[in-house]
């Protein structure tokens, strides 16, 4: 799940079902995402972390921009 609060994208890795919450964590630009998620083994898919990849970049274009933040509607 990745949204924008308080200035920064926050990304919530969550169970399948979404009960329940295995790490959050806050970004301020890009690069601080990209170093932390190539140094984590979170991903089984390599698709996953291109949609990822994608989003992320659309999160920080919406902030920067100071514009609201959609998952999934680019």
């Amino acid at each position: 799940m990745i949204y924008l609060e308080n200035g920064k994208v926050v990304v919530e890795h969550r169970t399948p079902d979404n009960s329940i919450l295995l790490l959050k964590k806050e970004f301020e630009n890009f690069d601080e995402a990209y170093k932390f998620f190539k140094n984590e083994n979170l991903f089984t898919l390599y698709s996953h972390l291109l949609y990822l990849n994608k989003e992320l970049k659309n999160a920080f274009e919406k902030l920067e921009g100071s514009e609201e933040y959609f998952q999934d509607s680019s």
